[in-house]
């Protein structure tokens, strides 16, 4: 696995998924599953990938605490008072 994949899903998982399918790295979207993966949960793919690659690794738990982080704050409102 590359380090550039590694870091660019941190904070732009759908891009990062496309690049390293683009380059032909492991990443073949066939499936019509696969394609709504990417569309609607493209962190729980990276987090799929990273595992196979790495196991329960130290990038494995950065990518659980940024997909936390941003299906966490998903939800929540900003009120500018």
């Amino acid at each position: 696995m590359h380090l550039w994949f590694l870091i660019v899903s941190l904070f732009l998982p759908r891009i990062a998924l496309v690049l390293q399918w683009l380059g032909g790295h492991h990443m073949p979207f066939f499936h019509p599953w696969d394609v709504l993966c990417w569309i609607f949960i493209p962190r729980l793919m990276v987090l799929v990938e990273v595992y196979r690659w790495q196991g329960f690794g130290l990038w494995f738990w950065l990518h659980v605490v940024a997909a936390l982080l941003a299906y966490g704050a998903g939800g929540k409102k900003f009120s500018g008072n």
